[in-house]
């Protein structure tokens, strides 16, 4: 099974690289490894889910784990029905964004702590081509519906001041049957883009971090003259927000806004974010008196260390959204409600955009790169930012500091490619950034 186990999750092609056997003995390694009396296990929209789901749960019920099925829900009921319900452990059978041939698994411990590749991955996939475990008593499978009670809860954690218009795109993801009557439980006024699950994914990719995949929503947004539009993944861990002039938030810039508004009702309180950040967030988070952490990427690592300092709020430019008021763990469609009652309160979503610092910076590049190389493409960037004099931070990959620009390059943990993001004060410091990465990067036979 070499390939499919991924940093945070398991992840890979159905049914070439992940089948029902397999997904039965993941389910099976990691009831032994958890010791877990009740699992809770969900899934996505995606074809091959429904028989995945049921493989790894004969295989966790053969550990001796009971399984509490929530059903065809997104990646947040199940955390919800983890955390809030303090169960041992959970599963979800998912690909979030990937396409129509991809499915996975996400694993979590009490208290929705999702497993990074250390922390628990490593162990199943060195234990699954070995023998199966059966403990002496066999686990039972039994349903749970959790709408209602997920529901009371992410509502009654926000107020929305008036009614908003909002149009909601769930790219045919899970996220199409749930999040549109919640939004209209909170308030809002809602048009609905591709809300009916189709794990085919029809009309575009389950990735709104795409531009070209939220562009029929913007157009949407503009005819129905909108306070906002709401774009999920294919899972609902993830969200992405157009404001009322149809212009795009990068997560960074979306997770800006939560601070400033949250910071000062919470004096010196921590905020996470990754290393894929703009200058532009700790500057605003350290203006209301916050204290920002830079952390790697990945929403396993960012939810851990949301709860190893205790933070208030954590984010990434991907597009989840952590808040310790909601167990912690990362829920596109809480921080969509957040965002709604925020704008309800502060006014226009344009406005609040503007007010933030302004940088100038290039969306993530993907660079295709063979995975036997990406190591050297980073230690080349390394020595020409020490040649340079330039301050280097290395949490994930190597982000140089210059002082008028910074620019990260980092390996995917998904596919052969390494990552980038640059940033500059100006337009000129923004090249600048360009003609350094592009001229270490060179030297290895990459090019920009």
């Amino acid at each position: 099974m070499a390939g499919i186990f991924k940093q945070y999750d398991v992840r890979g092609v159905y049914p070439s690289e992940l089948d029902e056997k397999q997904a039965e003995r993941i389910g099976n390694e990691f009831g032994r490894m958890t010791r877990a009396k009740e699992i809770a296990l969900a899934g996505d929209s995606r074809l091959s889910t429904p028989v995945l789901k049921k493989a790894f749960a004969k295989g966790a019920t053969r550990a001796g784990c009971n399984i509490i099925d929530v059903g065809i829900v997104p990646t947040p009921f199940l955390y919800f029905a983890v955390a809030h319900y303090k169960r041992d452990a959970g599963a979800m059978i998912t690909a979030s964004h990937n396409p129509p041939e991809y499915n996975g698994v996400k694993l979590c411990r009490k208290g929705a702590e999702c497993l990074t590749y250390e922390s628990g991955i490593r162990e199943i996939e060195e234990r699954v081509r070995g023998e199966d475990f059966r403990a002496k008593r066999k686990g039972i499978v039994s349903k749970q519906d959790v709408l209602r009670d997920y529901t009371d809860w992410v509502v009654g954690k926000t107020k929305a001041k008036k009614k908003l218009v909002v149009v909601v795109d769930c790219g045919n993801g899970v996220c199409g049957a749930y999040a549109p009557e919640i939004l209209r439980k909170a308030g809002c006024i809602v048009s609905e883009l591709y809300c009916e699950p189709d794990g085919s994914f029809p009309n575009h990719a389950p990735d709104p971090t795409k531009d070209e995949n939220v562009e029929e929503l913007a157009r949407l947004c503009k005819g129905h003259n909108a306070d906002l539009g709401i774009a999920f993944d294919g899972d609902g861990d993830r969200v992405v927000f157009l404001d009322d002039r149809q212009r795009v938030l990068r997560g960074d810039e979306t997770l800006a806004i939560f601070a400033k508004d949250a910071l000062p009702l919470n004096p010196a309180a921590k905020v996470v974010f990754d290393v894929k950040s703009s200058r532009a967030l700790p500057e605003v988070i350290r203006r209301y008196r916050g204290m920002p952490i830079m952390n790697r990427v990945g929403h396993s690592y960012t939810h851990e260390r949301l709860l190893q300092e205790n933070a208030l709020l954590a984010g990434e430019v991907s597009g989840h959204f952590y808040f310790a008021e909601n167990h912690g763990y990362d829920d596109g469609i809480f921080a969509a409600l957040k965002m709604c009652e925020l704008v309800s309160r502060k006014g226009l979503l344009s406005s609040l955009l503007d007010s933030l610092p302004e940088h100038h910076a290039t969306p993530e590049i993907r660079v295709p790169c063979p995975s036997d190389k990406v190591n050297a493409a980073i230690e080349s960037v390394k020595s020409a930012a020490k040649r340079d004099g330039f301050k280097m931070i290395t949490l994930d990959g190597v982000r140089v500091e210059a002082p008028e620009w910074w620019g990260l390059v980092r390996a995917s943990n998904t596919e052969p490619l390494i990552t980038m993001r640059m940033e500059g004060s100006t337009k000129h410091a923004l090249e600048e950034a360009r003609r350094f990465f592009g001229n270490a990067l060179e030297t290895r036979g990459i090019f920009l």
